[in-house]
């Protein structure tokens, strides 16, 4: 494990006893959020529907506050969070996010340390290599995206090494989508959004300019709270690291942020949720310039 690469992100993956592995390199498959109609909050079901539901941890307020460089209010800060997802609806106006009602808790689902190598080559998309049995029942994970913070780490990580990463259940399933058509694909079923509150870490609010800000020597980093968001919900929706640094899923993206959502970022998702024929002519017409002859070998490993 390259410990001393900074990453933004990190990806753990698990699923439900119910699905059966996927163990055969040649059954690979894309993680893609199913287009059903029910919703989580009324029949324990996920998916796209009428948009992905999402909720934030009741403290995360108190604990990422205090990481802006700006005053911010809690109700500011949901505001950064539902901006930062809007980023991708404006791409595909067919991804929406609804916030749940605050009766609806957030539920970490256990985390099983398997990482993705980010040494193979990529093609911007995440796949399913393994799914991993867990013992509680999805309809306990709270919203289909959960909004977390994490106060220290482990060995995995010795340094300041990230602002947040994700977290996310697959299950063995064809799913269907904005299409209607079925798809070979691994059924994303839930997704955690950890970000990390190490005060070395600073954020400072859409809109404002950096240069303008005197910004605290505790501050080693220094990013756009929303954009993190952004970057953080692109891994929920599939979309991995790609090989292109100047964009908001670049492996360098927090070295050098890319604060609108570039060409290259909007192929990949439209790759994944194709909802007109024309999303479709599109994907074809980059596909030379975008995706290399062989699909990688996506590992999996234990550090």
């Amino acid at each position: 494990m390259m410990k001393s690469t900074i990453l933004l992100l990190l990806f753990m993956a698990a699923s439900t006893q119910a699905f059966e592995n996927l163990r055969d390199d040649q059954n690979l498959k894309f993680l893609l959020w199913e287009n059903n109609k029910e919703s989580l909050a009324r029949d324990h079901q996920r998916g796209l529907g009428g948009g992905l539901e999402y909720q934030i941890a009741q403290d995360f307020c108190q604990k990422i506050i205090p990481l802006f460089i700006e005053e911010i209010s809690c109700h500011e800060l949901y505001n950064e969070i539902a901006k930062g997802m809007q980023e991708w609806t404006k791409v595909q106006p067919a991804i929406t996010f609804t916030k749940l009602d605050n009766s609806i808790l957030t539920v970490e689902h256990p985390q099983n340390l398997e990482y993705l190598n980010y040494d193979q080559s990529e093609l911007g998309l995440i796949k399913a290599k393994d799914v991993y049995p867990i013992s509680t029942s999805l309809s306990t994970h709270g919203a289909e995206i959960d909004f977390h913070t994490i106060d220290s780490w482990d060995d995995v990580i010795q340094d300041i090494a990230f602002f947040a990463y994700a977290d996310l259940i697959w299950g063995n399933k064809e799913v269907v989508d904005l299409l209607g058509q079925k798809r070979q694909s691994a059924n994303l079923l839930s997704a955690d959004i950890f970000f990390n509150t190490d005060p070395k870490i600073c954020y400072f609010k859409q809109g404002t300019q950096l240069s303008l800000l005197s910004i605290p020597s505790r501050c080693k980093k220094v990013l756009r709270f929303s954009f993190v968001v952004t970057h953080e919900v692109g891994h929920t929706l599939g979309l991995d690291h790609i090989s292109e640094n100047k964009t908001v899923m670049g492996r360098a993206s927090d070295r050098e942020p890319i604060y609108h959502i570039t060409q290259v970022d909007e192929y990949h998702l439209k790759r994944l949720y194709p909802s007109t024929l024309q999303d479709i002519a599109i994907r074809n017409s980059y596909e030379d310039e975008f995706m290399e002859d062989d699909e990688p070998d996506y590992m999996f490993y234990r550090d």
